[in-house]
């Protein structure tokens, strides 16, 4: 047996143990290792994950995710779910050291474990599929249903964004169909694409949010016209950055900067703002952190400010965001 069927089989209950994950009612799990959540939605304040009967594996009810032992375990090793190119040689190092595996090489075996695996592990598609899907998709003012949500919350039809394609057959890696047609790209710090970003339209799914199985939600949404250039050391004008909460407020934020050269827009979500280290923002500019004024709003603030310390930083009310032409009078403190 190969170290990588061995590790196919190891329950996910062990793994949480590893780990020191919460665990409530001895069935919910916490948080989520790929997404983020600590809960399953606003209003339901339960652990995000729940075991299936055994504890073989898990399924997070906030972003839809299922996990064996050995994609936990991968998720905790990389920070994130597992990507094509990850080096799996460091997810067996710790499997060992964590005594879940034993023996060397390729011939490393279960220790005291029999046990099959319950789901299989889904691998992610190569990004260029998902840059694939993010261009297949229409402008929201070409959408009925997309173009009345955004109108709906005052935000323009050219928002930075765009609506999921109808199409007979998504691919495998994309369960949700239409149920999540609003997308954006998800990027790291260099402008490069690691992601996208789909919001529900609708009341009835289970969560707001949805991307690509197998890939993290933890990515940052980027104007295109400002931020991603600034972000790939390319020719810019920008002298102050406005970071803000979710994908909403991040398209009306874009919209109502976009006369404004001086000011980039970065939006994001949980798990966002930790790739905020070492990101190529002019060091001269001002940042202006518009995240929501709740816990979780507090949370991410503190984040942003850790992320970017050295900065200038000024915490505002999105509320109070202003589109003028005057130098960084964009914000009314």
């Amino acid at each position: 047996m190969s170290w990588l069927d061995a590790a196919r089989a190891i329950p996910a209950s062990a793994v949480v143990a590893s780990l020191g994950m919460t665990v409530s009612h001895r069935k919910y799990v916490g948080p989520c290792r790929g997404c983020g959540a600590t809960q399953r939605s606003s209003k339901d304040k339960r652990p995000p994950m729940l075991y299936d009967k055994g504890g073989h594996a898990l399924k997070c009810f906030a972003c839809g995710m299922h996990f064996s032992g050995l994609w936990l375990a991968a998720c905790a090793v990389f920070g994130r779910p597992p990507q094509a190119g990850d080096d799996w040689s460091s997810v067996r190092a710790w499997l060992v050291g964590e005594s879940l595996l034993e023996g060397e090489g390729e011939r490393i075996t279960l220790k005291a474990m029999d046990l099959a695996p319950t789901i299989e592990d889904i691998p992610p598609p190569p990004v260029y599929q998902v840059a694939s899907l993010l261009r297949s998709c229409v402008q929201p003012c070409e959408d009925e249903e997309v173009g009345a949500y955004l109108a709906l919350r005052g935000i323009p039809l050219s928002a930075p964004c765009g609506a999921l394609p109808r199409l007979d057959v998504y691919p495998e890696w994309w369960p949700w169909g239409r149920d999540y047609p609003l997308l954006v790209g998800g990027y790291d710090t260099q402008g490069n694409l690691r992601s996208c970003h789909a919001r529900t339209i609708y009341k009835h799914p289970i969560g707001k949010t949805r991307w690509p199985r197998g890939y993290a939600a933890g990515w940052l949404f980027l104007d295109p016209v400002k931020a991603r250039p600034m972000l790939q050391r390319k020719d810019h004008n920008v002298s102050a950055v406005l970071i803000c909460e979710g994908l909403t407020d991040y398209l009306a934020a874009s919209c109502a900067a976009a006369s404004d050269p001086s000011l980039a827009v970065i939006g994001g979500a949980s798990g966002s703002w930790r790739t905020l280290v070492g990101a190529a923002i002019p060091s001269h500019a001002v940042i202006f952190i518009a995240t929501d004024q709740d816990a979780v709003g507090e949370r991410y603030a503190r984040e942003i400010s850790d992320a970017l310390a050295g900065y200038q930083l000024r915490r505002i009310d999105l509320s109070q965001f202003a589109t003028t032409n005057e130098d960084h009078h964009h914000v009314v403190a």
